[in-house]
């Protein structure tokens, strides 16, 4: 007891000795989270398929093989096409917005990715998907280019990254990432940013594939 006595006394003559030191600036001002933040009703989620995929950054991760980049392309036809009259389901919810999709892939090829729309659709229904529905195999469109680089310890984002943020802002679309599973972690954050810095004119959505590819 008198050994803890001495420590309580100690840290009282720390803390009082602090007293009348001013403190440091606050780098964020927790105090400002109040309860008036959070006044009514909050605002409902926005989704573009119900009860599965909202309007923010995510990520469908899963062993190899299964099917992810054939699953996330029958999404982006029918987020392309857009509910209709009768409605249109993908990933076991309904498709509640119809917009641009943007899907670019790392490994797949054009002839591989032309294959699988085969497959989803007939050639004929391509046509009703025109100017709605993109599609970037990169070996086949210049190759992959690092998005990001290491300098200093720290990853900056590159030229081609810019470059890319410049079209999905052109363009205005919803983002499909079919990365190698090493980069999807990043490709998260990346895309968190964009989306905070283009606000609603960019929808992405970040794939994280088998880490065996």
């Amino acid at each position: 007891m008198p050994d803890l006595e001495r420590r309580v006394a100690e840290l009282n003559d720390y803390y009082n000795s602090k007293r009348d030191v001013l403190p440091a600036p606050l780098i964020h001002d927790y105090s400002r989270w109040g309860m008036e933040k959070y006044e009514g009703w909050a605002p409902p989620i926005d989704w573009i398929i119900e009860g599965i995929l909202p309007v923010t950054p995510g990520l469908i991760a899963s062993m190899g093989g299964v099917g992810k980049s054939f699953l996330m392309l029958d999404a982006a036809i029918r987020i392309a096409a857009g509910p209709g009259v009768f409605g249109q389901w993908a990933m076991g919810g309904k498709v509640a917005q119809q917009g641009k999709v943007l899907m670019v892939t790392a490994e797949d090829s054009r002839n591989a990715i032309h294959r699988r729309l085969n497959l989803i659709m007939s050639p004929d229904q391509h046509k009703k998907l025109m100017g709605n529905l993109f599609i970037v195999p990169l070996p086949d469109a210049g190759g992959t280019r690092p998005l990001l680089e290491c300098v200093g310890g720290q990853y900056m984002m590159t030229a081609a990254w810019d470059d890319f943020c410049n079209n999905v802002i052109k363009m205005g679309c919803c983002v499909v990432f079919s990365t190698p599973g090493k980069l999807w972690s990043r490709l998260t954050r990346m895309t968190q940013r964009l989306v905070s810095a283009t606000g609603p004119q960019c929808r992405s959505c970040a794939r994280r594939p088998s880490q065996q590819t």
